[in-house]
């Protein structure tokens, strides 16, 4: 099975596979417009209640499932795009379509235990081991473009950073 192992840089989903050689490939569970709950608002910065787009998927290396994603994207900024194909790069669409560039994200990463919905998607037991990503993402002028989470498979992924002492 494919292994990902996440740095530090920003990039997308397909683009960390096909740098490592695999094929990536996107089942689109949902898309929809929905009314931003308390916490996605307060994360993407506007109003509660506000119009959002809610995208649900299922991401695949070689044809394993490797993680859910689900991001969350203020309706206002981007008309239309619920019509897209986004079973490929949601950041290459962002780019090609809107002009927006992702620059910057903030991420969080603890361990869970899986669901039965998730386990079935994932294709492990209920109660596996994974790792949830909360992420929010700016673009080059520092406005916030996305709220996601995604749940990546335990033993599959991992995420390796450089840590510094501070001096002084």
């Amino acid at each position: 099975r494919p292994r990902l192992s996440k740095g530090p840089a920003l990039t997308s989903f397909s683009e960390d596979l096909k740098a490592r050689g695999y094929q990536p490939t996107t089942r689109l569970i949902a898309a929809e417009e929905v009314a931003a709950e308390t916490h996605v608002a307060i994360e993407l910065g506007i109003p509660p209640g506000a119009r959002v787009l809610r995208v649900e998927r299922l991401r695949l290396a070689d044809g394993s499932p490797m993680c859910h994603e689900e991001v969350f994207l203020p309706a206002s900024r981007f008309p239309g795009l619920l019509g897209e194909d986004l079973t490929h790069s949601l950041y290459a669409v962002l780019d090609a379509k809107y002009g927006v560039r992702l620059r910057r994200a903030q991420q969080r990463i603890r361990a869970m235990n899986v669901d039965a919905r998730l386990a079935e998607l994932l294709g492990v037991e209920p109660n596996s081991a994974a790792l949830l990503v909360t992420r929010i993402s700016t673009d080059e002028a520092g406005r916030i473009v996305e709220r996601g989470q995604s749940i990546c498979r335990g033993d599959l992924y991992d995420f390796s950073f450089v840590v510094t002492r501070p001096t002084g």
